[in-house]
């Protein structure tokens, strides 16, 4: 048995071929975690979980849309572009 997340940069519908991030299954817990790093700031990600068994493969029915933060001004930046 396996479980995770799986992501692709930009709007799609992520599979275990795209970036994965495993997890441990916690028993027969219905709630799955796991950390994703090194993603590029200011980015949209889609997102969904997956688990995978002697049954098959399943995806979650939802794909969730994450951007994370923008990267901060470093010194000597324009902070007020002209618009």
């Amino acid at each position: 048995t396996e479980c995770g997340f799986c992501y692709v940069e930009g709007n799609g519908t992520p599979t275990i071929s795209d970036a994965t991030v495993s997890c441990n299954p916690a028993g027969l817990s219905a709630t799955i975690s796991g950390t994703i790093s090194q993603l590029h700031s200011g980015t949209t990600y889609s997102l969904r979980a997956y688990v995978r068994s002697t049954a098959g493969l399943a995806y979650s029915s939802e794909t969730l849309q994450v951007t994370t933060a923008g990267s901060k001004p470093s010194e000597g930046d324009n902070t007020t572009p002209h618009i």
